[in-house]
Order: structure tokens, then C-alpha cells, then sequence
């Protein structure tokens, strides 16, 4: 965690920030985020994403792109509304681009998913990929954000 921090509120007695004059030209060319802004959440039911190493969902005995490569476009496209995990979002099933990397760590397996941080018009992973914020259940329950590790991927 050398070029970040999360940092925790447990209450914010201050007004929200609204002066962010300090986030010079230069500083926005060198970050995938290309102004100051805020992300809206709301909460959701989410089925699960086929990108999270997690997803184990059988399709008349086929996995996930096996089955998907018989449907019609309309039907992938029903598909990847339910299955694909792309948005800003907290928690939930995570979505890359290319794999997800805690399938190949053994001591990430059990990380989850703290915040997603997507491509959108103010915001560019590279070519049009995806942030994600790590963390273990159990330092999220103690509120110790001090391992929370950071991954993207693009295209």
C-alpha cells in the first residue's frame, strides 16, 4: 500500500469537501480518474458475476461460455445484464477484464470485494478497464483497512 490509504470514519462531523483547487492538471493526467466527482450507490441484489473466481454456475452441464456461445445475441444480452459484474459498486462480485487474480493466490482466496471502481465518462482503467479494492472479511469486521489491496485490469 505504498501509493494509497483507505482511510475509516466511524462519524464525520465535518461538511463534506467541496474545494479540490489542490488537484492540479498534472496530477489528472498520471490517474486513470480525470476529475474530482462523486459515485452514487444504492443497494441491489446481485446475482453473481462469471468474471468472479467465485462463480460455479452450471448451465445444463455446460460453464458459463460454453452455454453462452449457443444463444441468440438478444439471450447473451439477457445473460449479461443478470451475470456480468461491471459497475461502480461496493461489495458484491468483482469484474475484470481479464481474470481475476485471486484465483491464482492462495492467501487472496478468501478476499472480498470492497469497492469496484469502473470505467465511465470521468473515468478510464487504461482501455476501458476496472479498479478493485480488496479486503478479508474478517479486518473488514474490525474495521482495519491497513491490508486492503488494490488491482485493475483493462483490455
Amino acid at each position: 500500500m505504498d501509493d494509497y490509504k483507505i482511510l475509516f470514519h466511524q462519524t464525520t462531523e465535518n461538511e463534506y469537501q467541496t474545494d479540490f483547487s489542490f488537484l492540479t492538471e498534472k496530477l489528472y493526467k498520471e490517474s486513470p480518474v480525470y476529475c474530482e466527482h462523486k459515485l452514487d450507490f444504492e443497494k441491489v441484489i446481485e446475482y453473481g458475476g462469471y468474471e468472479d473466481f467465485r462463480f460455479d454456475m452450471d448451465f445444463n452441464g455446460k460453464r458459463y461460455y460454453d452455454y453462452q456461445e449457443k444463444l441468440t445475441d438478444e439471450q447473451k444480452t439477457d445473460m449479461d445484464y443478470i451475470l456480468d459484474g461491471i459497475g461502480h459498486k461496493i461489495g458484491g462480485y468483482a469484474y475484470f477484464t481479464q481474470s481475476d487474480p485471486r484465483d491464482y493466490n492462495d492467501n487472496q482466496k478468501d478476499e472480498i470485494l470492497l469497492l469496484q471502481i469502473d470505467t465511465d465518462e470521468e473515468i478510464m482503467f487504461g482501455d476501458s478497464g476496472v479498479g478493485n479494492l480488496f479486503i478479508n472479511p474478517n479486518s473488514l469486521k474490525e474495521k482495519d483497512f491497513s491490508q486492503v489491496w488494490f488491482n485493475w485490469d483493462c483490455c
